[in-house]
């Protein structure tokens, strides 16, 4: 399972403020889930909302290759992505 995590999986939001709070609940109610998940046999890895938003704002031939090292990282080496090659 892969999760994104944004402000919602650490943050309470205040719509009368219109600002988000650092809850800690909040997220230790993700990780209880995620416990359960593992102990389900997934696998969970969880990404930040941050690190999708700081590659889809790079120019766009520098997206792919970004993302490949990337989920290279997280998940281990990728052999093939259709019609694109690379090389360690």
């Amino acid at each position: 399972m892969v999760e994104v995590d944004g402000p919602s999986h650490y943050t309470t939001y205040n719509s009368h403020l219109a600002q988000y709070t650092v809850c800690e609940s909040t997220y230790a109610n993700h990780l209880a889930k995620d416990r359960w998940l593992r102990k389900q046999g997934f696998k969970v890895f969880r990404i930040g909302n941050y690190e999708i938003k700081h590659i889809t704002s790079l120019p766009k031939e520098k997206r792919l290759e970004e993302f490949y090292f990337f989920f290279t990282e997280i998940f281990g080496d990728i052999v093939c992505i259709e019609k694109y090659h690379f090389y360690n």
